[in-house]
């Protein structure tokens, strides 16, 4: 097999290089990060699960699981034992793979983001994993596990410290958004945060589909109940009221846990256009992102939050794709901000004020689309109930009722997303009892089209699209030649714009 005088050259220097392996203990990191990728992409896995619970083979799950451990095992070890590194002065090299073999090569002055995550099984050893993002990537694309700490942040900052250099020869006298900003969060902040934190409510809905499938469940819950909960055959509603009541609490104080947990003396620092969060309980993780690689800004309130005036930030940086594939999203969260606190991150991501802006609807006729598939669904709930109910009468008061509620909420919903644009940005507000303000910095667009559907090229309309490196925003029902004077304006916007957009 012949090679290129720069396929030979490469082998070269790659062959030159002194690789490292990392310590013997990172085998728990492979390992724990495969069954955390399990976890994530558990949804995928409900059509299977549900397969094997309803199996008459009682052995199968158990056959399975013990499979599935061993192979994770096995494959974590060798991960390890193929795992290499090798740092330069100006980039960091690294070999992988058990079977596909994968060398990378990421350059300093590439990288877009580079974290510090010391896990708790990493902290006693005084080790840590470094993650490292480069341009163009839509998740982590390299974590280097079981580093030294000191050896970790004396990297990260060399690696920082050459991006920067790049950043200033590419734009000139570098702007400093602020000398030194800090924010820190209390306890009670935090306890707030997992009162606000939807996760654990998602979990229980995931197990929620499988569990019902499950008759041995079922069978082994009944007799336990009938046994030790006697009176709840008594028809005391009140106790299972008090039940579910108290359910949901637990719920309640698991997610406030968790946030108190992940989130501990969590510390926000803002210097040189480099906005940093570091916190964590058992393991401390480190985030961070500079100014000008921004793609949207997002302040959200659930009903929770709104009765706690409360709100939680995120900054995204590029789309998450990598979220799918049990990757960490590139997302920069604060969970919980009083209201003084949002208004000192408005002013420092330079935000317009949106009481400046001038707010406007969509068009009435989105009602349309949402309106017609009520009333189909009203139609078939209505014919069903027809054939099955005992009362048709009270069966039809029934779905009239939930048919007004979510024909109030369509409208509610529509009334309540608004959009403008202000100085270069645009921002976009939705929700019916939370609220969600996003914004997107228009000359970072990377394409805006025209969309018209079948339906809407019957009425003469059509949607705009903004794509972005960091999500889309629909601009929905406008007239064609506004769309496509929209798209225009837009599209000349960022062409004639200068500034960086990653």
């Amino acid at each position: 097999m012949s090679l290129s005088l720069s396929q030979m050259l490469t082998r070269h220097r790659m062959t030159e290089l002194v690789w490292q392996r990392t310590p013997l203990v990172t085998v728990v990191f492979f390992l724990l990060k495969a069954f955390k990728q399990l976890v994530t992409n558990f949804s995928n896995f409900i059509p299977l699960l549900t397969v094997i619970l309803v199996s008459e083979q009682k052995w199968l799950p158990y056959a399975l699981a013990g499979g599935y451990i061993v192979f994770t095992i096995i494959n974590a070890i060798l991960t390890h034992r193929f795992f290499l590194f090798a740092v330069t002065d100006d980039a960091v090299h690294i070999r992988m793979g058990v079977f596909s073999k994968k060398n990378l090569t990421l350059k300093y002055d590439r990288i877009q983001q580079a974290e510090l995550h010391e896990t708790w099984y990493f902290r006693p050893l005084g080790r840590t994993v470094l993650r490292v993002d480069s341009a163009g990537s839509a998740g982590k694309e390299v974590e280097i596990p079981g580093l030294k700490v000191a050896y970790a942040l004396e990297l990260r900052q060399q690696m920082l410290a050459q991006t920067l250099r790049t950043e200033t020869s590419e734009q000139g006298e570098q702007v400093d958004l602020a000398d030194s900003e800090q924010q820190t969060f209390s306890v009670g902040e935090l306890i707030r945060a997992g009162i606000i934190d939807n996760r654990v409510f998602l979990l229980l809905a995931l197990l929620l589909y499988p569990l019902s499938q499950l008759d041995d469940f079922y069978d082994q819950a009944g007799d336990w109940l009938v046994a030790n909960f006697s009176f709840l055959q008594e028809g005391n509603w009140w106790i299972y009221g008090g039940i579910v009541t108290g359910f949901i609490a637990l719920l309640f104080i698991a997610a406030i846990f968790l946030s108190v947990v992940q989130y501990h003396n969590l510390t926000v620092s803002v210097r040189d256009n480099r906005f940093q969060a570091r916190g964590g309980l058992l393991s401390i993780r480190t985030l961070s992102f500079r100014y000008h690689k921004l793609q949207k800004v997002r302040f959200h309130q659930n009903l929770r939050a709104r009765l706690l005036e409360r709100s939680t930030l995120r900054v995204g940086q590029l789309q998450p794709m990598a979220a799918g594939q049990g990757q960490a999203k590139t997302q920069f969260t604060i969970p919980v901000l009083r209201p003084e606190q949002v208004q000192q991150w408005r002013d420092w991501l330079r935000l317009p004020d949106s009481n400046q802006a001038t707010f406007h609807r969509f068009s009435q006729l989105s009602l349309i689309s949402p309106a017609l598939w009520l009333a189909i669904l009203f139609a078939v709930a209505a014919v069903i109930f027809y054939f099955q109910a005992d009362s048709f009468v009270l069966a039809l008061t029934v779905i009239t009722a939930v048919w007004l509620l979510l024909q109030a909420y369509a409208i509610a919903r529509w009334h309540y997303k608004t959009y403008a644009e202000i100085d270069g940005w645009l921002v976009v507000r939705r929700g019916v009892f939370g609220r969600r303000e996003t914004w997107y910095p228009l000359y970072k667009a990377q394409h805006i089209d025209v969309a018209e559907s079948p339906w809407l090229r019957l009425l003469g309309f059509a949607d705009v699209k903004v794509h972005t490196a960091a999500g889309s925003e629909t601009l929905e029902y406008y007239p064609l030649n506004q769309a496509l004077e929209l798209q225009a304006r837009y599209v000349h916007a960022v062409a004639s714009d200068r500034r960086r957009w990653m």
